[in-house]
């Protein structure tokens, strides 16, 4: 499993539910420079050995591997898999296969591809119970992934400078790897609750109004929740898998200017049948059993080979 918080906890889902089946997993999170982390802690330890690379992963020959990794691993990932001779599962792989890698679950893929989007079971849970939790935060925005677009430095700006801190509850999530890009002790930002990296994220989330992330896998949980979205994608290939979402009617794509950014916001909390819809949307795209559908595809790849 490579680096990166949105790869390791999803992971993390998909090990419970393929143990839940009977199924023998010896869980590795490979993860460079972050066994040692405090933020990422209540995440690791949900696996049962952590190494920095794959070099120092001894495990014996499984039947099949399945594999979610960062994209900068993925190269590695591929020449171990040769060396050992083992075949995979690959998710959220954009890469040459190998000739290895049995099938994949491209996770920023079609329509499809969202079918198999793995949620945990804290976010569906949030979910049913939303209607009568929500409200506790106008906006909720949630930003990680490395933020390669610098949307969060605008963000806060936007939110600043356009006085919403001071008419809206706004929260601000922010991933471990994100959280140098701004200056927390800002004195325009003090209307603002700024987390880093919570552990009761899904519960933020459900409190939300409105969204606000990259198109990645918080998009995904906050669908799966109802929660209608503003997408800020950070790459081109989220600039692609963010129009799905608004083409279904869940999701809309946030503007670069801040000011217009700002109105934007404005319009959407001031329609609530909008929201509504929005966010039933959002369900019916993201319904919850990608896990499921994934351990079903372990399962015959595994009937298939013994």
């Amino acid at each position: 499993m490579g680096w990166g918080l949105g790869h390791l906890r999803r992971s993390s889902v998909l090990i419970r539910e393929l143990r839940k089946r009977g199924l023998k997993v010896a869980a590795v999170a490979v993860a460079p420079s972050l066994s040692d982390r405090s933020d990422f802690a209540h995440i690791l330890e949900r696996f049962d050995e952590r190494v920095e690379s794959l070099a120092d992963l001894k495990v014996a020959k499984p039947l099949l591997a399945v594999v979610d990794i960062h994209p900068d691993c993925q190269p590695e990932m591929i020449t171990w898999l040769k060396y050992h001779d083992i075949k995979a599962i690959a998710l959220d792989w954009y890469m040459d296969q190998g000739g290895v890698i049995e099938s994949t679950v491209n996770l920023l893929g079609d329509e499809a591809a969202i079918s198999r989007a793995i949620i945990a079971d804290e976010f569906l849970t949030k979910a049913r119970k939303r209607t009568s939790i929500r409200g506790g935060y106008n906006i909720v925005a949630v930003m990680g992934g490395g933020d390669l677009r610098n949307h969060l430095p605008r963000l806060m700006r936007s939110f600043a400078h356009a006085a919403l801190c001071s008419t809206h509850k706004i929260t601000v999530v922010i991933g471990p790897l994100v959280r140098g890009s701004i200056d927390m002790e800002e004195k325009s930002f003090r209307k603002i609750d700024i987390l880093v990296n919570p552990s009761h994220i899904a519960d933020v989330m459900a409190r939300a109004t409105v969204g606000i992330c990259n198109a990645g896998t918080i998009l995904l949980e906050f669908s799966a929740m109802g929660v209608p979205t503003v997408i800020l994608p950070q790459t081109e290939l989220e600039d692609r898998f963010s129009l799905i979402f608004v083409r279904n009617g869940c999701s809309i794509l946030g503007e670069a200017d801040p000011y217009k950014f700002a109105v934007q916001l404005e319009a959407l909390l001031a329609d609530p049948t909008r929201l509504d819809e929005m966010g039933a949307r959002g369900k019916k795209l993201v319904d919850g059993r990608g896990k499921q559908r994934i351990a079903d595809e372990v399962e015959c790849f595994l009937k298939r080979h013994s």
